[in-house]
């Protein structure tokens, strides 16, 4: 598309939180948009909680988490803008449709709370693109971040819809699941917005560059996601003094309890099972434990048997050094640990030991996004002798970067940091080349593949069972390692990519685990790794 495209803005006030300022500007030097026109549509609907615990609350929450941000700051859009016609309605009664009708634009971006009028919806080439935040339930006269916030919600979603000329009523078009903080609103808030900062951009330029068809595409993509009651900016809050107290009163108890009882260390160990009969059908019986040695914990086990003996590359993790390292675990035929050895160590932070096998080498790619590197290692004698070959990828924040080989193309998934403000939260990329050892790594067209922290990040290596390709993913709504998704890919090419949920790994909570994040197995053996919240008394 050579002309750029006219972006009308749909808001509530010319006032806008600064969060929101950043991505018009973004929109406006990014070369690809203009901003003709933006209507002004006031949102009559909403009233701030008149609740003084309420209002104790959210101040407390900005004192103790707002951390110098000033995102929700507000600041005149309309003044930043090149002279766009505004047109400002006190309610809808007195819109005048004829007055734009014959304009030229292609866009309207909503970025308020209020609905598109129909009319207005086909007043555009494209269409309407709008916003919203929601929550994994239907809302009930409550912000949807304060709302994940007191009822423990193990999610927040951003969604970007589509209607107009070119679809019957509104469409999903992209959505993101993002954790929720179990203590602020206002990070919750944070993170939501700072989806919205990637998310926009990313849609409004996919649309420049492709037209239409990219929007076609991504209905065709999340043609599964309903739309949601959500909103774009606070929500009304209908909030009784009592609820408020309640409400207050439970996250504040959850964080003490959290805090005077428990460590902020989990106590990560493994669990093996020597008879592999499992094969990713996600049942955990048979599995024995392995336990580290004391002042460090074991995690995102990777087993190789070789020459008649099974070994399990691992992250050590040394809470002393506060860093973890790679080693190996030998194990003899029963699953008892009889060796461990540090194989690799470096200045930085290393887990996630991707091990894979080309011809008679083994290679290394273990987790450095401390170092913001990719790396590729190769093993000179096996196990215990690896050295450095090269970066992959150099100046990116990736971790649990996992490779395979299919259909005479290798195929990388890596889980990357695209906020940095909000390291927790990480979107699935995928890259491919014709040769692992390639000085470039192909982006996927529809990258990143998943934006949801129920599912994107890697548990494992790829893996067949029955003729399908399944991939390990890490559950982390509501916690850390809730579990582990084993995702059927069912289409992936160099232009498309899917896959859908087969089964599920929960950690077997009656032995008192919390958490689970790896899975992954080997022709002798299959191992997982765990975790237990530690107690600060008693055992």
């Amino acid at each position: 598309m050579a002309d750029k495209l006219a972006v009308v803005l749909v808001l509530q006030y010319r006032m806008v939180p600064r969060w929101l300022l950043k991505v018009i500007l973004k929109l406006r030097d990014s070369g690809e948009v203009t901003f003709p026109a933006v209507f002004l549509f006031p949102d009559h609907d909403y009233h701030p909680s008149h609740s003084m615990v309420y209002r104790l609350h959210e101040l407390l929450d900005q004192t103790v988490f707002r951390n110098g941000s000033d995102d929700d700051r507000p600041e005149d859009l309309i003044a930043i803008l090149d002279n766009p016609v505004v047109y400002e309605y006190t309610n809808n009664d007195s819109l005048q449709p004829e007055n734009f009708m014959k304009e030229d634009w292609d866009v309207l971006l909503n970025l308020s709370n209020v609905e598109t009028p129909h009319w207005l919806e086909h007043s555009f080439c494209y269409g309407v693109l709008g916003f919203s935040i929601d929550p994994p339930f239907t809302m009930t006269g409550m912000d949807p971040c304060y709302r994940a916030l007191v009822r423990r919600e193990p999610y927040l979603t951003v969604t970007a819809t589509w209607s107009g000329i070119f679809c019957a009523g509104k469409k999903v078009i992209h959505r993101s699941y993002l954790p929720v903080d179990r203590n602020s609103m206002i990070i919750n808030e944070r993170n939501a917005w700072g989806m919205c900062e990637i998310m926009i951009p990313r849609l409004i330029s996919g649309l420049y560059r492709s037209g239409i068809g990219f929007i076609w595409e991504q209905m065709e993509k999340f043609r599964d996601e309903k739309v949601r009651s959500g909103v774009m900016n606070h929500a009304p809050l209908k909030l009784s003094g009592y609820r408020a107290f309640r409400n207050m009163a439970g996250v504040m108890t959850d964080f003490v309890r959290r805090k005077v009882f428990y460590r902020p260390q989990f106590r990560w160990f493994l669990m093996v099972d020597m008879k592999g009969h499992a094969g990713g059908s996600g049942q955990l019986d048979g599995y024995k434990p392995l336990y580290p040695p004391d002042g460090c914990f074991w995690a995102d086990p990777y087993p190789v048997s070789e020459g008649g003996s099974n070994f399990i590359f691992a992250e050590e993790f040394d809470y002393r050094l506060d860093k973890g390292r790679i080693s190996v675990i030998e194990l003899d035929d029963l699953g008892n640990v009889i060796g461990i050895n540090c194989i690799i160590d470096r200045p930085y932070h290393m887990s996630y030991p991707f091990v894979f096998k080309v011809g008679d080498t083994y290679y290394m790619i273990p987790e450095t996004s401390a170092n913001r590197t990719i790396e590729l290692y190769e093993c000179t004698n096996f196990p215990m002798e690896w050295k450095f070959v090269k970066h992959l990828a150099e100046n990116i924040d990736a971790v649990d970067t996992t490779l395979f080989y299919h259909d005479h193309e290798w195929w990388m998934f890596t889980a990357v940091c695209t906020m940095p403000e909000f390291p927790d939260y990480r979107e699935l990329f995928l890259y491919h080349a014709h040769d692992f050892l390639a000085e470039e790594w192909h982006s996927h067209p529809s990258n990143p593949v998943v934006s949801d922290i129920r599912n994107a990040r890697p548990a494992g290596g790829v893996f067949i069972r029955d003729g399908k390709l399944y991939r390990p993913a890490q559950d982390c709504s509501g916690r850390y390692g809730r579990a582990i998704n084993f995702n059927e890919i069912s289409e992936i090419d160099t232009l498309r990519y899917s896959e859908k949920k087969a089964v599920r790994i929960k950690p077997p909570l009656n032995r008192g685990l919390k958490g689970i994040h790896t899975f992954n197995s080997c022709s002798e053996l299959e191992v997982i790794d765990v975790y237990e919240y530690c107690k600060r008394f008693g055992s």
